[in-house]
């Protein structure tokens, strides 16, 4: 066994277990086991010391390595320098980026008059077009007969939009909005999702009761709506609204929807 001390660290080398292999430890770290005499080891720590010390604090070694009392830990592990920051790139991708004034955003202007766009057009396979009030009410009708959807602005529909909330037999349903129909590709298709009561939340997942979702979209003709499970559907008239769906949602899942 070799005992040393070299630049503040303590250095110790035994025989490993292994065949012509020593292990090497500093500063108390157990550093495994290695090909070579305990003599040749002792040198080669010397020489990572060495290297050690001839660089900055960058976070590449383990503190084993370092002098004890000329280092600190990072909130990631990493030694630095007393009151410093760590110079590797994991450290520096994660600091809190410095706080720039975001450029703000081009107002929309109107494709016809090019003033500020209060309207948004939109329609399958076609560019976006903005419009002001004046040219929207000129253009209105004949856009909507050509399958435009006209939306004012800042009133978008958006996806996972919970569009209504309700409570049937002491159970909460929500109704969010999911996708886009892809005929009118307007955000009107939706799904119905029960939710645990505080005490069907205690007990373990296996002893919970199954929850029956289920999704509504515009009926083939455009005329209602088709809700549908896993196995069944159901058409719902044009008069329909969101409990109607949440009602389906609250049956029994093993009686047919209808």
């Amino acid at each position: 066994m070799i005992r040393e001390t070299y630049n503040g660290r303590q250095l110790k080398a035994i025989k490993g277990k292994s065949y012509g292999k020593t292990r090497i430890f500093v500063n108390g770290t157990d550093l495994g086991e290695w090909l070579g005499t305990q003599a040749e080891q002792i040198e080669w720590a010397k020489r990572t010391i060495d290297d050690v010390d001839s660089r900055p604090f960058e976070g590449r070694w383990t503190e084993c390595w370092y002098e004890p009392g000329t280092y600190e830990l990072n909130e990631h592990g990493h030694v630095v320098a007393p009151g410093g920051t760590c110079s590797c790139s994991y450290c520096i991708s994660r600091r809190e980026p410095t706080k720039t004034e975001t450029p703000k955003k081009a107002f929309a202007k109107c494709w016809v008059c090019n003033q500020p766009a209060t309207h948004v057009f939109t329609r399958a396979g076609s560019n976006t077009l903005h419009a002001c009030d004046s040219c929207t009410r000129i253009d209105r009708a004949e856009a909507e007969s050509r399958g435009w959807i006209i939306t004012k602005k800042g009133t978008e529909m958006t996806k996972n939009e919970t569009v209504a909330t309700f409570n049937i037999e002491g159970r909460d349903y929500e109704v969010i909005r999911i996708g886009r129909d892809p005929k009118t590709r307007s955000w009107n298709v939706f799904g119905v999702f029960p939710k645990y009561t505080a005490a069907e939340l205690a007990l373990p997942d296996p002893k919970r009761p199954y929850l029956h979702i289920v999704y509504a979209a515009p009926a083939e003709d455009g005329n209602g709506w088709m809700v549908h499970d896993e196995m069944n559907r159901v058409e719902l008239g044009p008069a329909a609204n969101y409990e109607d769906m949440a009602r389906i949602s609250a049956k029994d899942p093993h009686r047919p929807l209808v």
